[in-house]
């Protein structure tokens, strides 16, 4: 579960901006909030991101999927010397020349981790792991690059970290990140951390959506099989069963300027690696024969759009994990987009704590109703255009306070500005001397 995310100098992101997970202590729609005992924190199981167009709202997310990649990837698809994908502030030199800065706090296991990195395009500059085995924090490692020296000055290793430190140490590359060549050295000390950010965060964007995943998840059990069905009727979709045929890619299905001599080649081996799945969506006949088959392709793009986000969502939800997704809205009507966040806040749908982080437009779920006052976060350039990212919790709305109604009316910021457009009235012109 994630606790807390910060980002400083990516993309449209100059200053340190942080989203945080932890519930205020406002009493309201208790659901949508579960306890951490341990650490004595309640954290939320969604939060609403809104904003107007170009305020960088995406950017945040895009810096989560950023570091998260870099976490699990860094040591085994890096080369020495080849570049990090590091995009800082461009619209200030100062912060052109500086490092990115990412920060996840999260629980994993149990374990409440603090972790962060900082980057140039040359190089790893810092990166720290503090983690909370008892109620303090323990550093169990920490790099910081040294100027002068050009060279790594290096904390002590914690006693929790066992294994060839020494000759990780020695192998981490300048751009990879420490974490990753442990894993990929297989020290098991560290391998929760990598693991939280492999199997637990999901940062996806909406209309990117694949629906392999859900065939995939359609193939693994009756069970999602049903619960994806479910989820469709609950659409008002009259769908009453899936069919999942595979077929393996011909050369038919290759393009038509390539030769023929490359479309055997192509087409022999793709028959045994490959296979492409085609989806039917079962209807019920009008005059209550035979269920009629109708290709995925030929349904309408909110029904293609909910089928390719319910395996994920599902998943999400079963394992307790993060779905952080952009653009929640993008060719679903807002019922099902508030179906979809109703799922995360009910206790037998997400039995295991997921938690959902969406960007949308959508101001028909800024509903007091649905959403809890800090769960609503709200993004804006600032005069310097980087953006900024406050809670609604901050503007303190009343707790029946309409707050669609008050976002609309830019009680709390996180509006487009919308101008006035300075065009000429069209007038027809006069040439008939009437």
């Amino acid at each position: 579960m994630l606790i807390q995310f910060s980002v400083t100098n990516y993309r449209s992101i100059r200053e340190r901006q942080t989203l945080s997970l932890v519930a205020g202590s406002g009493k309201e729609l208790p659901q949508n909030k579960f306890a951490l005992d341990r650490d004595k924190l309640s954290l939320l199981h969604s939060v609403a991101i809104y904003g107007g167009n170009a305020t960088g709202k995406s950017n945040l997310l895009t810096a989560m999927k950023f570091a998260g990649g870099f976490v699990t990837s860094s040591a085994k698809d890096k080369q020495k010397g080849e570049p990090i994908e590091v995009e800082p502030f461009l619209l200030s030199a100062a912060f052109e020349k500086a490092a990115s800065e990412f920060e996840f706090i999260f629980v994993q296991d149990g374990i409440r981790y603090q972790y962060g990195f900082s980057a140039t395009k040359e190089r790893v500059t810092e990166e720290y792991l503090f983690a909370f085995k008892t109620t303090h924090a323990q550093t169990w490692f920490h790099r910081i690059w040294n100027e002068t020296s050009s060279s790594y000055d290096w904390t002590p290793f914690s006693k929790y970290l066992k294994g060839n430190l020494a000759t990780i140490k020695q192998v981490t590359r300048d751009n990879a990140l420490f974490v990753s060549t442990s894993v990929l050295m297989n020290n098991e000390a560290l391998s929760p951390v990598v693991q939280w950010f492999q199997k637990t965060l999901a940062v996806v964007r909406m209309h990117a959506l694949s629906r392999s995943f859900s065939i995939k998840q359609i193939e693994a059990s009756n069970e999602n099989k049903n619960k994806i069905i479910q989820l469709l009727q609950v659409a008002d979709l009259e769908i009453h069963d899936i069919n999942i045929q595979s077929n393996p890619v011909i050369k038919e299905d290759l393009p038509i300027k390539m030769s023929e001599a490359l479309k055997s080649v192509l087409s022999e081996s793709l028959k045994i690696d490959n296979v492409r799945n085609e989806v039917f969506f079962l209807h019920r006949h009008n005059d209550g024969g035979d269920k009629v088959p109708i290709d995925f392709k030929d349904e309408s793009r909110g029904t293609k759009a909910l089928f390719s986000a319910a395996g994920p969502v599902f998943d999400v939800l079963e394992k307790g994990k993060v779905l952080a997704i952009d653009e929640i809205d993008s060719s679903l009507h807002p019922l099902l987009v508030r179906f979809i966040i109703g799922l995360f806040h009910n206790a037998e749908t997400n039995p295991n704590n997921a938690q959902l982080i969406f960007v949308t437009h959508d101001v028909t779920q800024l509903d007091s109703d649905l959403l809890r006052r800090d769960q609503v976060w709200l993004v804006e350039k600032d005069a310097q255009q980087s953006t900024t990212l406050h809670s609604l919790s901050d503007y303190s709305p009343r707790k029946q306070e309409s707050l669609q109604k008050g976002y609309l009316h830019g009680r709390y910021g996180g509006l487009p500005n919308v101008g006035h457009l300075n065009m000429p009235i069209l007038r027809r012109s006069d040439t008939s001397g009437q």
